[in-house]
């Protein structure tokens, strides 16, 4: 079976590298991160990823959300976003619409356990998402 491909888009190196690390050693391909809204949505192109882990506060012109909108409108890809900062209003912004969910973490090892235990409420095409996260039993941290 071919592992699940994910880009990790987190502005902060350190971070990204982290979770690819971790996601790599659950068995999961995760070739490339991105550290900007417009990186990300190259790299998404380039690398057609199962899944995108998306961190909401991202440094540059688009945050995570509008990078998020600007994936919708070009591919079909879940994405799953993941943050620290769990304001009520950044909650809002990036309320759960179409092929998205929230991690609401500043890490998903310790929030979320390993992707095979998430659970992505708010995700439409749970098949997509649950072939690429390898299913789930428990909820996320939200």
């Amino acid at each position: 079976m071919v592992p699940a491909k994910i880009l990790v888009v987190e502005d902060e190196t350190i971070v990204a590298r982290d979770i690819q690390q971790s996601l790599t050693r659950l068995g999961y391909d995760v070739p490339t991160t991105a550290t900007s809204g417009e990186e990300a949505i190259r790299k998404t192109k380039e690398i057609d990823p199962d899944l995108i882990l998306m961190d909401i506060v991202l440094k540059g012109q688009m945050d995570g959300v509008e990078t998020v909108r600007q994936i919708n409108r070009q591919f079909d890809v879940p994405v799953i976003y993941l943050t620290a900062y769990a304001d009520d209003a950044t909650l809002e912004r990036a309320k759960p619409r179409r092929r998205q969910a929230t991690c609401s973490s500043p890490s998903i090892r310790t929030s979320c356990g390993p992707p095979s235990n998430w659970r992505c409420t708010g995700h439409r095409s749970t098949a997509t998402l649950k072939k690429a996260c390898g299913g789930w039993r428990r909820p996320c941290g939200v």
